[in-house]
C-alpha cells in the first residue's frame, strides 16, 4: 500500500469514527428526557434493516416519532448529521479511496438511509440540497470499488421522488443527466413514471413543468447586490453565460472586490456555473424531442417554451411547425412576431393551434435553403443544428443488405473517447478490454418501442491501458429492433433512421483516428486507414459543414485567398497553398500534397466574434481557425509548423 493511499484511508477511518462517536453520544446522552427518548426510539426505528423502499407502517411510525420530537428540531439535528455524511462521501470521492471495510458499519448505513427517507416528510430546502449532494456523490465510481454507496444513493432518489408537490423533480432530472449506471437510470425513470402517473401527466410534461427559471429577468439576467457592488449573470444572444461585476457608479470591474464576503461571492459564481450547465441540459432535452414524437397544444407549449424565462432563450432561436384547422406554417419568433422564412407573419396562430419542433427531413430543399439564408441574414445562432441538420436517407445498398447497414462499418475509433460520447448521447456502452465483455453500443427509443445497435469489435493484439482496456475499436453493422425483433432497414421510420445515423456519424467524425493530426507521426499501425479517412469523400455532417462554410468564408477578410474544391477548403498563403479537408480538418500542401500537421490549441480563441449559424460543431471552428492562420502563413512563428512549411 502506497503511503498516500494509507494516509487517505486513515483520514477516512478517523472521520467515520468521529461520526459514529457523535451519533452514539447523541443516542446515549439525551439532553431532554422526553425528546431524548423519542430520538432513541427514532434511531432504533432507523437502525432496523429495511427493504428497498419504506412500507406504509414504516412511514406512519416515522411521522409519529418526528412529531414527538418536533419537525423544526428534527430538521436541525438531521441536517447536521447529513452534512457530516456529505463531507465523508466527498472525502472518499476526492481521495478515490473506497472499500467496504472502510465505510460505515451496515447498521450505520441503515441509520442514514432512514434519515434520508424521512427527509421527504420535512421538505426543507437545506435538507434537499444535502440529499442531492450526497446522492450524486454516492454514485461516483471509485477505482476497484465501484459506487461509494448504491444503497444511500438509491435512498436519496426515493426521498427526492417523494417530496410534496413534486418538489424533487428537478433534482431527479439532474441525477439522470449525471449518473451513468444503467440500473440507476432505470430507477430514476421508474420514479419519474410513478410521479407522472400520480399527477395524470406524461413524463415529458413532468420534465417541462420542473424546469427552473433561475429568477431570470426578461432580458435573461440575474442581478445581485453585494455591499455597494453588483454582480450580474447574463445569457448572451449566442447562449454563452457570463458573469460581470460593477461598482455603484456602474463601472465594470475585472473581478469582484476582495472586501466582499467570499462565501456569498462563491455562491453567486456557483449559480452562474449551475445556469451554464442547466442551459446545456435543456438544450439537449429539446433536441431529443425529434425522437419523442412530441406535439403540444399552443397554450401548454407557450407556458413551458415560448414564455418561460429560461427556455424562451432557446425556443426563440428555433423553428416551429404550427397547425390550426386547415392552416399550417413554419415560423421563428423574431421582433415580437412569428415570422416565416420569407418574412411573412403567421398572424392566425391562437390557442387552438398545435405545435411541433420543425425538422428539415419533412421539408423541401428550397424551404431548408430559405431558412438557412434567413438565419444567416439575421445572424441568429441556433442552440443546436436544426436548419443545418444532417439528413440521412436509406440507400439502395442498405435495402440490399436487408436488416443491417454497413454505412459506418470499417472505421477505427479511439475507444475511451467513443465511450464518453456514447454517455453524452444516451447510448449504453461499457469499455471493452482484456476480460469477457460483449457490450454492444445500444440506444433505447422508448416512444417508438425501438432500440438501435452499433456493433464494434476489438483487436486482441492491440494496445491497451494499464487496466486492460483497449485503446481502439473497429466498427461494424448498425441494426434496429422493435419489441426485440430485428427490423428490415426499410421498416425503420425515416426520422428514427436519420437521427440514429446522425449520432453514429458523430461518433465516427469525432473519435476516428483519422481526425488525429499527429497520428501519422506517432504511430505505424493503421496508417492506410488514417490517410483514406483523413481525405475521403465527405459524410453527411461534413457536407453540412461545407454548406455553412460556403456562406461563412465570403464574410471573412481572407475570402479572396479562399475557394472550395470538392471536399477541400483551399487557402492560398504567401509560402504555400493549402487544402483543408472539410471532414477531418487535416491539411495537404500543394504542389505535392505534402501533409501539414497542425494540432489545434484547445485553449485558443474560440472565434467568439465570428458568427456561426449553430452551436456544437467544434471542427467547423477549427477549420476556420486553420484557414485564418494559413492565409497569413508569413506571420507563423511556431517552429514545428515552420519546419514543415520550409521542408
Amino acid at each position: 500500500m502506497s503511503p498516500q493511499l494509507k494516509a487517505n484511508r486513515q483520514k477516512i477511518i478517523r472521520q467515520i469514527n468521529q461520526i459514529q462517536d457523535d451519533l452514539s453520544f447523541f443516542y446515549n446522552h439525551p439532553t431532554d428526557e422526553d425528546k431524548g427518548r423519542a430520538w432513541q426510539l427514532l434511531f432504533d426505528h432507523f437502525f432496523t434493516k429495511k427493504t428497498g423502499r419504506p412500507t406504509k407502517g414504516w412511514k406512519r411510525k416515522t411521522r409519529e416519532l418526528i412529531d414527538l420530537i418536533g419537525p423544526t428540531l428534527y430538521q436541525k439535528y438531521t441536517a447536521g448529521f447529513l452534512r457530516k455524511l456529505y463531507e465523508l462521501v466527498l472525502l472518499i470521492q476526492r481521495t478515490k479511496t473506497g472499500n467496504e471495510l472502510y465505510f460505515f458499519h451496515e447498521q450505520f448505513q441503515e441509520l442514514f438511509k432512514g434519515m434520508i427517507w424521512a427527509a421527504s416528510f420535512i421538505n426543507d430546502t437545506n435538507l434537499i440540497q444535502l440529499i442531492e449532494g450526497i446522492g450524486l456523490t454516492c454514485f461516483k465510481k471509485i477505482p476497484t470499488h465501484g459506487a461509494i454507496s448504491v444503497k444511500l444513493g438509491n435512498a436519496c432518489l426515493y426521498s427526492l421522488a417523494n417530496l410534496p408537490d413534486r418538489g424533487g423533480i428537478e433534482q431527479l432530472l439532474h441525477f439522470r443527466n449525471k449518473i451513468i449506471y444503467p440500473s440507476v437510470r432505470r430507477n430514476i425513470e421508474k420514479h419519474l413514471c410513478l410521479m407522472a402517473a400520480e399527477y395524470e401527466m406524461t413524463t415529458d410534461e413532468l420534465e417541462e413543468m420542473a424546469v427552473s427559471d433561475f429568477k431570470l429577468s426578461v432580458d435573461y439576467k440575474i442581478l445581485e447586490s453585494f455591499d455597494g457592488y453588483t454582480g450580474m449573470i447574463a445569457i448572451l444572444s449566442d447562449g454563452k453565460v457570463v458573469t460581470t461585476w460593477s461598482d455603484d457608479q456602474h463601472k465594470t470591474l475585472k473581478k469582484p472586490p476582495k472586501s466582499l464576503d467570499p462565501i456569498a461571492v462563491k455562491a453567486f459564481k456557483d449559480q452562474a456555473k449551475k445556469l451554464k450547465n442547466y442551459l446545456s441540459v435543456q438544450r439537449r432535452r429539446i433536441e431529443d424531442v425529434f425522437l419523442r414524437r412530441r406535439q403540444w397544444r399552443y397554450e401548454l407549449w407557450g407556458k413551458y417554451y415560448h414564455h418561460h424565462p429560461l427556455i424562451s432563450h432557446l425556443s426563440h432561436r428555433l423553428i416551429w411547425q404550427f397547425n390550426q384547422d386547415e392552416k399550417s406554417g413554419t415560423a421563428i419568433y423574431f421582433n415580437h412576431d412569428w415570422q416565416t422564412a420569407d418574412g411573412q407573419l403567421l398572424d392566425w396562430i391562437d390557442e387552438r393551434a398545435t405545435v411541433e419542433l420543425w425538422h428539415p427531413l419533412h421539408a423541401s430543399a428550397q424551404e431548408v435553403l430559405e431558412w438557412r439564408t434567413w438565419l444567416e441574414d439575421h445572424e441568429i445562432q441556433q442552440p443546436f443544428k436544426q436548419a443545418y441538420r444532417e439528413i440521412y436517407l436509406l440507400t439502395d445498398a442498405e435495402r440490399h443488405t436487408g436488416n443491417y447497414s454497413n454505412r459506418f462499418a470499417a472505421h477505427i475509433l479511439r475507444q475511451h473517447q467513443f465511450a464518453a460520447l456514447c454517455k453524452i448521447r444516451n447510448w449504453q456502452y461499457k469499455l471493452k478490454g482484456q476480460w469477457a465483455n460483449d457490450s454492444i453500443p445500444t440506444i433505447s427509443i422508448p416512444v417508438w418501442n425501438m432500440t438501435a445497435e452499433y456493433w464494434v469489435e476489438i483487436d486482441w493484439e492491440g494496445e491497451a491501458t494499464e487496466k486492460g482496456a483497449f485503446q481502439l475499436i473497429f466498427t461494424d453493422q448498425v441494426r434496429f429492433y422493435e419489441d426485440d425483433e430485428q427490423l428490415e432497414m426499410d421498416e425503420v421510420p425515416a426520422i428514427v433512421f436519420s437521427e440514429i445515423m446522425r449520432d453514429i456519424d458523430l461518433f465516427v467524425g469525432v473519435t476516428s483516428i483519422g481526425n488525429d493530426p499527429g497520428w501519422q507521426d506517432n504511430n505505424t499501425e493503421h496508417n492506410d486507414y488514417w490517410r483514406n479517412y483523413s481525405f475521403s469523400e465527405l459524410s453527411a455532417s461534413a457536407k453540412v459543414r461545407k454548406t455553412a462554410l460556403e456562406k461563412l468564408i465570403p464574410r471573412l477578410k481572407i475570402a479572396s485567398k479562399c475557394h472550395f474544391e470538392d471536399r477541400f477548403l483551399v487557402v492560398k498563403g504567401s509560402r504555400r497553398t493549402y487544402k483543408i479537408h472539410l471532414g477531418s480538418g487535416n491539411i495537404l500542401m500543394e504542389p505535392n500534397d505534402q501533409y501539414l500537421c497542425i494540432v489545434p490549441d484547445r485553449k485558443a480563441d474560440k472565434l467568439d466574434k465570428l458568427f456561426l449559424p449553430f452551436e456544437g460543431d467544434q471542427l467547423l471552428s477549427i477549420i476556420v481557425s486553420k484557414a485564418l492562420l494559413l492565409a497569413a502563413d508569413h506571420q507563423i512563428k511556431d517552429p514545428v509548423i515552420l519546419d514543415q512549411l520550409l521542408d
